[in-house]
């Protein structure tokens, strides 16, 4: 399972690219860089689901529980800020609010 704050990205004209940069760069103000995890998923034509969450136990704000299959992942590396973010999205994954 992974636990982590959620938001919609617009994918149209790559914008997601500097929107989840800022996501990352808000995120570790508050938590720390080295403390951070990322996870894509639910990828459309339009948008992306990203989750921001810690290594090791819960952020302090409202979070939501993604259920990880054992199987069918996907690396997709995007060009991005360093450090570099690579996003793993899984087919058919489930979300628990």
């Amino acid at each position: 399972m992974f636990y982590g704050v959620s938001r919609t990205f617009s994918t149209k004209n790559e914008a997601q690219y500097e929107t989840i940069g800022a996501f990352w760069d808000e995120m570790s103000k508050k938590y720390g860089m080295e403390n951070l995890r990322g996870l894509g998923y639910g990828w459309t034509k339009d948008s992306i689901e990203y989750a921001i969450g810690l290594k090791d136990g819960f952020v302090e704000e409202d979070y939501i529980g993604i259920c990880l299959p054992d199987g069918n992942w996907t690396t997709v590396k995007g060009r991005t800020r360093p450090p570099s973010i690579c996003f793993r999205i899984s087919h058919g994954s489930e979300i628990h609010p």
